[in-house]
Parts: structure tokens; sequence; C-alpha cells
């Protein structure tokens, strides 16, 4: 005998296994949509005018959407940022014509910074990571998207093109553990998106959200033959010197005026 099972409708039962499938299937937790809803409430009050209001909308879709998928509250709360920096959100205008997003990072971004990265230039990838590299682990797209965007802030840059949306930016700092009043900070810029204005706008936004967050330096380190980088520093201020360790490194300072009502003011 076949190995079968045969499946006979008696009046009453479901007319279909897509019914009976349904039934079966778990019913979704009735607070997931009241708890998202207060969690975007808190994230984007609607005090945003102007220009801001569009970018604004759309960093909230993507927020929601990013919450959407979380199918229990645990999952939910999980994903729940403590804080996301909605003062940062902007559009810009590049030189070239083209806007750009930018926003704090999402842990949703994991896929879109790994193609980022690969995208660059391997000159562009070594003078962001200091090392030959062509992609990147899944601990550490985890740690460059999963922040808490206070000891831990990154801003990413995206275009949308016909084929979708592109990363074109990353820039961030992390407070040191040992001197919570300094942090290192890191910029990457696509390499059709350089010169265009963005490393500025980008190199603005994390020195006054590290200034009001109590930070009053900010440190780097340039590779030595990366003297386009070193150039751009110092002719922003930064004091660049020698690292003592390692040769092919140049250290970059940048003391910050840590006045944290006046730098609020100018990020919102």
């Amino acid at each position: 005998m076949d190995d079968q099972v045969e499946v006979r409708q008696h009046a009453g039962e479901p007319r279909s296994l897509e019914v009976v499938a349904a039934r079966l299937e778990p019913q979704p937790d009735p607070r997931l949509e009241e708890r998202r809803g207060t969690a975007m409430r808190r994230l984007f009050p609607k005090h945003h005018v102007g220009r801001a209001d569009g970018a604004m909308s759309r960093v909230a879709l993507r927020v929601h959407a990013y919450l959407a998928e979380a199918r229990t509250i645990e999952d939910l709360e999980g994903r729940l940022p403590g804080h996301y920096p909605t003062e940062l959100v902007d559009e810009l205008r590049l030189r070239d014509g083209r806007s750009v997003l930018v926003r704090p990072v999402l842990p949703a971004d994991a896929s879109m910074h790994r193609e980022f990265v690969r995208s660059m230039s391997p000159t562009t990838r070594r003078n962001r990571f200091h090392a030959g590299i062509s992609d990147l682990p899944d601990p550490v797209l985890r740690y460059l998207t999963e922040v808490d965007h206070v000891d831990h802030l990154a801003l990413v840059g995206e275009v949308e093109e016909a084929t979708g949306v592109r990363l074109v930016a990353e820039a961030r700092w992390v407070r040191r553990e040992d001197e919570p009043a300094t942090a290192d900070f890191a910029i990457a810029i696509a390499d059709d998106c350089q010169h265009s204005g963005l490393g500025n706008a980008l190199l603005d936004r994390l020195q006054r959200s590290a200034a009001a967050r109590g930070i009053d330096r900010l440190c780097g380190h340039v590779l030595r033959n990366n003297v386009r980088m070193s150039g751009w520093l110092e002719a922003r201020g930064w004091h660049m010197s020698a690292d003592q360790d390692d040769p092919g490194v140049a250290c970059a300072e940048l003391p910050l005026a840590t006045d944290p009502v006046r730098a609020w003011r100018e990020a919102a």
C-alpha cells in the first residue's frame, strides 16, 4: 500500500487546508501594534517642519518597517532603540545635484552596509579599515549597525536610485571607556561621492553630536600615505601628529567646545 494520507471533507468542516492551517498558526499578540505605535510616537514626535520633514517621514517609515518585523513582545523590545537622535536626520544636496538622506544607523542596515563596503575601491577600503579586506564578517557588521547613539553614534548617508536605496557614506564616533570625554571617529565616503561636500557635512554632525554628549576631544588614526585625508582634516583645524607605536599611521585630534545647550540647538 502506498504511504498516503487522504483528506476527506465532512459536513461542517473547513473547505480548505489553508483555512485549517491559518487557524493553527499562532495569532499575533494584540499588544504589538499598541507598543509599536507608542514607540514610534516617542521616537518621532510631530514637531519637525520644513526641509527635514520629508526626510524624517522616510526615516520613520524605515524604522516602522524594522519594528513591524517583530512577531513577539520580546522581539519588539529587543529592536526598540533606547535613543534615536532624530535631530541628526537631514536631506543634503551634493555639489553634483544628487540628494542624500543622512540618518542615524539602524540594525536593519547590516546588509546594505555590507554592500557599501564591497563596492568600495581597494584604496578606499584600506583607508577606512587599515587592512586589505574585501568584506566584513557578521560580528563586525553587528558592531557597526547595532549602536546605542549615546556612547557609540553612527550616521549613514543613502541615495535612491533606479535599482533601490544605496548606502554611500558612514561616519561614527565611539566613546573611550577609559576616557569618557574622548571619542574615536571614523568616516568613509563612496568613491563616486567623494569631493561632493558630503564628508564635510557628516564630520560637522559628528563634532556637534559628540560635543552635545559631553565629549571634548575627537581622535582618529590616518594612514601616512592617505595624504588627502590628512590635508582635509588639517584644513578643518585638526592637529596631526606621528603615532609613536606605528610609523605608518598619523594621529588626528580635535578639541571640541562642549556647551551642551548650544550644541543641541545647533544640531536641531
